[in-house]
């Protein structure tokens, strides 16, 4: 029991790597396991979760061991690679089979780390979705049309996800602002297309880091100049951001009303 104890205490690979010569010949490292190997971001009660997630083709029999989640998985032998020398699925059918276990705003920030860094493309993790009959397939195929590559974190794309899902549309994920004279002042996490608001997420860092507290405030002030309503979020808004999404629902009805105004006004 103390070697099992302390094999938990490993880090995550080489737990795996000293796992791995115990598995099934035909054994691969899967779901949250194989998320974390790859480093793909999970809420927190998959991070810490000691258990590690084993799967093996269908028709042969699941892993059954104490800390081990065992899995029999319908999987090509093109779904499977090595990372460090150890077997796993690839990061586009490990999206796929974290359909079963992460709802649909942390679906969308694992899918957009995967296209960020490079590790699959959106045609590969829609090749893997388009199987019908397993469980998690419609969030995966509602998460797909919301990915965008260009998200830096985590929090960035739950941030758009709650504010699509409650009507928004139109965001721009960190493009450039520049003033009049073309020059660079803010890239910030998402703009609205259709009406002058950013919407920024500041992390711990933010607050932390005085001088990075202060280029924030530099750059605030210099969207607010540019005539931009900055709206910013922190952790205590998630993870639905509820706050901010009514936030930016009043600003739109806000500066709506300014608009109609102003209308008025010259036509009067």
């Amino acid at each position: 029991m103390a070697e099992a104890d302390a094999s938990r205490a490993l880090p995550l690979l080489a737990r795996a790597t000293a796992l791995a010569p115990r598995l099934p010949e035909s054994g691969f490292f899967s779901h949250a396991t194989a998320a974390r190997l790859w480093d793909i971001p999970l809420p927190p009660r998959l991070e810490a979760a000691p258990s590690v997630h084993v799967g093996v083709p269908r028709g042969r029999r699941a892993v059954d061991r104490r800390g081990v989640v065992g899995h029999a998985l319908d999987v090509a032998e093109g779904a499977l690679t090595t990372l460090a020398g150890v077997r796993l699925t690839t990061p586009a059918r490990t999206w796929r089979d974290l359909g079963a276990s992460l709802g649909l705003a942390h679906l969308v920030a694992a899918g957009d780390h995967v296209l960020r860094l490079g590790l699959a493309t959106r045609d590969d993790l829609a090749a893997e979705i388009e199987e019908h009959g397993f469980r998690g397939r419609r969030a995966l195929h509602e998460a797909l049309e919301l990915l965008d590559p260009a998200a830096e974190s985590p929090p960035e794309s739950m941030l758009r996800v709650a504010l699509v899902r409650s009507g928004i549309t139109g965001l721009l994920v960190n493009v450039d602002v520049l003033d009049p004279y073309g020059r660079f002042v803010a890239r910030p996490d998402l703009r609205l297309r259709d009406h002058p608001i950013v919407i920024e997420y500041d992390g711990d860092g933010h607050r932390a880091d005085p001088q990075q507290w202060r280029r924030d405030v530099a750059r605030f002030s210099a969207l607010e100049d540019l005539g931009l309503s900055v709206i910013r979020a922190t952790g205590d808004d998630m993870p639905g951001f509820e706050r901010i999404v009514a936030r930016t629902w009043d600003r739109i009805a806000a500066l709506s009303r300014g608009t109609a105004n102003r209308f008025a006004e010259r036509a009067s």
